[in-house]
């Protein structure tokens, strides 16, 4: 668990084939994430090298909370697009197009 500038962060995980969970409260807003994990044959190999980092976007959690709740929820994936001064997550479902 981080805390820190009014913001909590709680991050699980039960082991192998159990998802990894995120509790995000900040001032009273509350982000719960939970991340579906994958087990696979081969072994994949990332590279993060710092050096190779696209984007980083510096936000307030509330913000997050909100731009995800006007997301479509029975759209299958969320296309996360970045450029200097915008950060867009868009979804495309049943009902229409979120951006």
């Amino acid at each position: 668990m981080h805390t820190g500038s009014g913001a909590t962060l709680k991050m699980t995980y039960d082991g192998f084939g159990e998802p990894v969970k995120l509790v995000l409260d900040e001032d009273g807003v509350i982000v719960d994430i939970t991340i579906h994990t994958l087990s696979t044959e081969e072994v994949l190999d990332f590279d993060f090298d710092k050096d190779d980092v696209t984007f980083k976007v510096i936000m307030k959690s509330y913000m997050l909370k909100e731009a995800i709740k006007e997301l479509d929820p029975s759209s299958p994936t969320v296309t996360i697009t970045v450029n200097s001064d915008e950060f867009s997550l868009i979804t495309e479902g049943e009902i229409g197009r979120a951006v």
